[in-house]
């Protein structure tokens, strides 16, 4: 059916110099969630209705991964930004419609790593946005 998209066509990137963007390393699943604060503007003239106007915007990203013991675009890459308070630049890709994408950059705000029994290790990171969120 034209216009439904895959899960697996949405993937994070994030930047990593000298390598530029580079993906989430085994992510399992992303979340972009882009929200706007509500200004309450209701009056005397609005016959008891709520009216509202927009303030505000912000944005957040997490991602489910599987654990890997090495460094680049996994989970020992984002503990040191988060550790070092480092602001990350990503891209969020989707693949399957024209590579249409939105770009901006966070700070690592959590990152939670858990372990079943006789199951992989996995990981969740959420970045908070800082700044503008673009898309290309």
């Amino acid at each position: 059916m034209a216009g439904l998209v895959n899960g697996t066509d949405l993937t994070l990137y994030v930047k990593r110099n000298p390598l530029g963007y580079i993906p989430i390393a085994f992510s399992t699943a992303c979340e972009l969630s882009v929200e706007s604060d509500e200004i309450d503007q209701t009056n005397k003239s609005s016959n008891a209705w709520k009216q509202t106007i927009l303030g505000a915007r912000n944005y957040t990203i997490s991602v489910d991964a599987l654990y890997e013991n090495f460094r680049f675009g996994g989970f020992m890459d984002m503990f040191t930004n988060l550790d070092d308070a480092l602001e990350v630049d990503f891209e969020f890709k989707l693949t399957s419609l024209s590579d249409k994408k939105y770009n901006g950059s966070g700070l690592i705000v959590s990152l939670v790593l858990k372990g079943d029994t006789e199951a992989g290790a996995e990981y969740q990171m959420f970045l908070a946005g800082s700044g503008q969120l673009m898309e290309l």
